[in-house]
């Protein structure tokens, strides 16, 4: 298990990823290809079922990203040509297919967790922040920059394939307080919290960590 955001995570290998690094171990050995010494260190780790790091985990699931073309080529598939190809037998030294569906799984969840600090009950430094909603209902969260002009931008809740207004922003270099709750009544807002930004000096005070979204 591994902490992330407050939240437990577990970054236990599975069954079916112990069994493709053992395989891919196997056949490395009788081939004499396949992998660096990175791979065949990281199939260690899923043949022994060793909890993988979070940074571990981005890391596999960075290399299965680059790597997916990889299944098109010659001798990655049995009866073909080349088989087992290098480019298989590296896939199954990070855990195969079911490698990169666990560290999409988590990565994924990691980036909900991340999204979520969007929503925290806090002052922002840039934006103003009107809570439309509670976040606790949504399953993760999107943000949308200057979805409604210049400086005012919408954070999303998902919830069971929809997506509904959870919050807006204001950028405080383009509103004053004042001017985003005139412009959430001008525009029928039912607002649950309203805070405005705070100044640079009290966050760097109040040790506030920002999380900075494009």
């Amino acid at each position: 298990m591994a902490k992330y955001k407050g939240e437990e995570i577990n970054t236990k290998p599975n069954d079916s990823m112990v069994s493709n690094a053992k395989r891919g171990l196997e056949l490395r050995e009788e081939y004499g290809r396949g992998g660096t010494a990175v791979g065949v260190a990281r199939a260690r780790d899923i043949a022994n079922r060793s909890n993988l790091s979070l940074d571990t985990v981005k890391r596999m699931y960075s290399y299965f990203s680059r790597h997916e073309v990889d299944k098109k080529g010659k001798g990655f598939n049995k009866g073909e040509e080349g088989w087992p190809s290098a480019g298989l037998i590296a896939w199954l030294l990070w855990g195969g297919d079911s490698g990169f569906s666990f560290s999409r799984r988590i990565v994924n969840k990691m980036k909900s967790l991340d999204e979520r600090a969007w929503t925290e009950e806090r002052p922002y430094v840039k934006e103003h922040a009107a809570r439309l909603k509670d976040p606790d209902q949504y399953q993760g969260f999107r943000r949308l920059n200057n979805e409604f002009g210049d400086g005012i931008h919408v954070i999303l809740g998902l919830k069971d394939g929809e997506a509904e207004e959870q919050s807006l922003r204001f950028d405080k270099s383009k509103f004053t307080a004042d001017e985003a709750r005139r412009w959430l009544a001008d525009h029928d807002y039912e607002v649950i919290k309203f805070e405005p930004a705070i100044e640079e000096k009290a966050m760097d005070e109040q040790q506030i960590d920002i999380e900075e979204v494009v």
